[in-house]
């Protein structure tokens, strides 16, 4: 046995410790685990059809990786349970990523896995990079800035941003953006984010899994015993170690060039208010989120739509079910609405030949490969947040009264221009 696994072990059967698949606590709708995994209490799209039992198969592949390292008993009265194991959580938007690699290795948009092993191990194709949305007040900031002056603005700040601090922005890359807006009220002006930590994505010392880096030849691989197309790729020990680390450093790193960015943009005011929150990241040691946010019932956390959309400021309530995920009891709230792909039918990996089909579509698996040219595929598109929230009212429960701050657009913003926004 490892010594992590025996201190673990021990602490297990002295605690009591409640087995892993008890993490789950539902609600009045999603009364079991096993609901979350119904389409019809998400948006119900062919989509998730296809992408709810894809994921779950991921729990299973992993779930059997860890028991090769972690195949102990804990005896609580007469029961007996391995202490070790695997839950997958889909959030509200489970859809497609851009990312081939990403999906070969088993892991969608949309999602939190979490896992219990007597060593620490981290599963790399969840491919962490911690990405972060803030919302902030602005003060002092030129209204009568026309788009041109403020794109100039921008510019400044991210040239003495690289070349005097040393930070480097992914605000036009992806889904990612930066936004001045305005309260129709108050006339309070906001910064909203939305960017990761480009310096560690691709980068030889970076968590992504690009060919060689500094793990890459450390990575291993767990085949399917049933469908031997699909696998688990992880990484162990030390090794584990060291990400998991580093992936909790670049969760304040990411707070940090957030804050500086808005200090900056609000030309030295004395003190910029407002709140980051990570939806890419590992919110504990041994759990990933991938595009969702993990926060406390009474949070309230920026939703994303679609280009040209409304964007929400969403309040968590209190009746929808949680996971007890290290000492907090949280919920999952998507950052936006999802990539669909429309009427699509099948995912089907071949580890030998390195590819994926998507309905026929062939993709080479590899950390470059995207889905980008796949036709069908896009953002979910609704009229509004309200109708997103009412088709997954079951799964997200929403108050009839829910509590939105409206704001809109007010000078344009930094490669999403004419967007409107709703807060």
């Amino acid at each position: 046995m490892y010594h992590a696994q025996i201190v673990n072990y021990v602490a297990d059967d002295w605690t009591r410790e409640n087995n892993i698949s008890e993490a789950f606590k539902g609600s009045q709708a999603i009364k079991t685990y096993d609901d979350l995994f119904k389409p019809e209490n998400l948006l119900n799209d062919d989509t998730q059809k296809v992408l709810l039992p894809y994921i779950r198969k991921t729990k299973d592949l992993f779930g059997s990786a860890i028991r090769k390292y972690d195949s102990s008993i804990v005896r609580i009265g007469t029961k007996e349970s391995y202490r070790s194991g695997v839950m997958v959580f889909p959030s509200l938007d489970l859809g497609f990523p851009n990312n081939v690699q990403r999906l070969a290795g088993g892991f969608a948009t949309g999602m939190l896995i979490m896992w219990k092993c007597g060593t620490p191990i981290v599963p790399i194709d969840a491919t962490v990079n911690v990405c972060s949305s803030s919302v902030f007040k602005l003060d002092g900031f030129d209204t009568q800035m026309e788009d041109d002056a403020f794109v100039k603005y921008i510019d400044d700040i991210m040239i003495r941003a690289t070349k005097v601090e040393g930070y480097s922005f992914s605000f036009d890359s992806g889904n990612h953006f930066l936004m001045i807006a305005q309260d129709i009220d108050s006339k309070q002006l906001y910064l909203v984010l939305h960017s990761s930590a480009k310096e560690f994505k691709n980068s030889y010392m970076g968590l992504y899994p690009v060919e060689n880096n500094w793990y890459s030849t450390r990575i291993r691989t767990n085949l399917s015993p049933n469908t031997p197309e699909r696998y688990i790729r992880y990484i162990k020990d030390r090794d584990a170690t060291y990400f998991i680390d580093n992936a909790h450093k670049l969760e304040e790193y990411n707070v940090q060039i957030h804050r500086w960015f808005a200090n900056a943009i609000g030309d030295g005011q004395k003190e910029v208010y407002g709140k980051t929150y990570h939806h890419y990241y590992m919110p504990t040691d041994s759990s990933i989120a991938i595009g969702t946010y993990a926060e406390k019932p009474g949070t309230v956390v920026p939703l994303f739509s679609n280009i040209g959309r409304d964007i929400y400021m969403f309040k968590i309530g209190k009746d929808n079910w949680t996971i007890k995920l290290g000492e907090k009891e949280v919920c999952l709230v998507p950052h936006g609405w999802g990539q669909a792909i429309d009427h699509v039918q099948s995912i089907e990996v071949n580890n030998d030949q390195k590819t994926i089909k998507i309905d026929g579509n062939k993709y080479a698996i590899n950390s470059k490969a995207r889905l980008e040219n796949e036709g069908n595929k896009h953002i979910r598109d609704f009229k509004n947040g309200q109708e997103f929230l009412e088709n997954g009212n079951a799964y997200q429960f929403v108050t009839k009264e829910p509590v939105y701050c409206i704001m809109v657009q007010y000078t344009g913003s930094f490669y999403t221009s004419d967007m409107i926004i709703t807060f």
